[in-house]
């Protein structure tokens, strides 16, 4: 549901469906993000700080690695960095907080949660919510700074970096294009501002990329197409049974042909 706008005193969309005439949605809730913070030395001494973000079906705590790798290289440079990680939405602890049940958390095991393929418009609006809570992360870390004068993380002339991966790189694309745009305050872009970013593998033309993948195609096909014909999910769940590989995989390859 999309935000009233309205012209001469009429609503422009009387529906609110989000659109051309109404692309803000409403807000209906507002939520705590959990989150990691990486560093080796005092927050209130960090030099750099490097938003990362997971790809689809990873969780934030996959970065421990890289948060490792990333910190060793600052100080290979003399800076202090430190590295902030969030969830995905329906990642992590952010399906499983919804119903306290991991039919809600998307993983390689059960990607659709994030992907909704039965209401595909709220698969886009997960995007969305992805960029908007990496805004929001970036300008809590803003304002822990303290507009830049220094605060509880980092001094004046804190550095803010982007780097996200596969799913984190698709949203980051929109992220770095959204945040570094100027408000026409300086204080606003400065809380915004992204030094530098990195795109890890992202991809393109969502659809087809879903469904070539070797790891998601399989669950998207076997989705899609049972959920459209209670007969073929009637005559699969008959030969599941006699599969030979894992159930998506065996819908394709195996019950299909």
């Amino acid at each position: 549901i999309g935000v009233t706008l309205t012209s001469g005193g009429k609503p422009l969309d009387a529906e609110q469906n989000i659109g051309r005439f109404n692309p803000l949605p409403a807000l209906t809730v507002v939520q705590p993000v959990p989150m990691r913070i990486f560093a080796k030395d005092a927050l209130n001494t960090i030099t750099d700080v490097i938003i990362y973000q997971h790809g689809v079906t990873s969780i934030k705590e996959n970065a421990y690695a890289l948060a490792l790798s990333q910190i060793g290289a600052g100080m290979g440079a003399g800076k202090k960095v430190a590295v902030v990680v969030i969830d995905h939405p329906l990642h992590g602890e952010r399906g499983y907080a919804l119903s306290n049940s991991m039919a809600t958390v998307t993983t390689s095991e059960n990607p659709t949660p994030y992907l909704n393929l039965g209401y595909l418009t709220v698969a886009r609006d997960n995007l969305k919510q992805s960029v908007a809570d990496l805004l929001g992360l970036r300008l809590a870390i803003g304002l822990a700074n303290t507009q830049g004068i220094g605060g509880q993380l980092g001094g004046a002339g804190l550095k803010v970096h982007f780097l996200g991966h596969s799913l984190g790189a698709i949203t980051g694309a929109n992220l770095l294009a959204v945040a570094n745009q100027t408000t026409g305050s300086t204080l606003a872009d400065a809380l915004f501002k992204f030094d530098t970013g990195g795109l890890a593998m992202p991809g393109g033309g969502i659809a087809p990329l879903l469904l070539d993948s070797p790891s998601f195609g399989p669950t998207i096909k076997m989705s899609v197409l049972t959920a459209g014909s209670p007969e073929l999910k009637a005559g699969f769940a008959a030969y599941e049974p006699n599969c030979k590989t894992v159930k998506a995989t065996c819908f394709v390859n195996e019950f299909l042909p």
